[in-house]
Formats: structure tokens, sequence, C-alpha cells
């Protein structure tokens, strides 16, 4: 049966958290990563809105209307793992990058505040600290 997840957030919502805009976006890829990964069918992902300032997580920035980091995140997430593409298994050397695959592409996430350097595929990558890579397999 497929499982819908009809809203999900991966940051704290009582206000808790700070996060600055890298370490936001590798935790929604990382959950994102783990949603793929479970079998789940669909994750829907409401846009917050903001009247004033930063409109952090939004897809869209309310001022412009230009696409922000997250919208591009979601539109490479849709165009590499669509529902039902076969997602193969696939490890890092390093446990903290959170890897996803499918035959032609990889999605590498490093969740910590440090570079990282990791194996994948037999091939080695460098990640920034809270860097989200996509690369040809």
């Amino acid at each position: 049966m497929p499982i819908w997840w009809s809203e999900w957030y991966y940051e704290p919502e009582d206000g808790s958290t700070n996060w600055a805009e890298p370490k936001r976006l590798a935790v929604q890829a990382a959950s994102m990563i783990a949603f793929a990964s479970s079998g789940a069918a669909t994750a829907l992902y409401w846009n917050p809105q903001a009247k004033e300032g930063a409109c952090r997580g939004c897809l869209w920035d309310p001022k412009s209307g230009s696409e922000t980091k997250t919208a591009q995140l979601l539109d490479n997430f849709v165009k590499w793992f669509p529902a039902g593409a076969p997602i193969e298994d696939v490890s890092s050397s390093e446990p903290s990058v959170k890897v996803l695959a499918q035959p032609e592409q990889l999605l590498l996430v490093n969740t910590t505040d440090g570079n990282v350097t990791t194996t994948v595929d037999g091939k080695e990558y460098t990640l920034k600290a809270y860097e989200i890579k996509w690369s040809a397999r």
C-alpha cells in the first residue's frame, strides 16, 4: 500500500533553532533521502509564508517571485528520484554523508558542520559543511 506523508517538518517548530540556510537545506535533503529510501510514495511540501523578512524554506521569494534554493533542491529531487524511480543500494565510507542513488545519478549530503571526504560508488568526494552534491554515475 502506498504511503503518503501529508505534511512534514524537518526543523523544530518550537523556535529553538535558528539554523543557517546550508544546514536547513542539508537536513531537508537528508529527510527526503529517508523518505525515498523508506518507499514512501508521496510527500507533500507546503510553502511557508512570510509577510516580512526572509521566508525560510519558501519555494519562491515572496517579493521577486524568483526560485529559491529550497525549490531548486525539490526540483532536482523530483527530476532524479520521482515516485517509482529505481533506488540502488549505495553507501558512503563516511557515515555522516547520506547518499541516495539511482542508475544515472547520486545525491550526497554532508550532515556535519565540517568538511568531509568520502568514497561512494568507488569515487572520492569532498563536501563542505552541510553541502548537497549531485553527481552523475
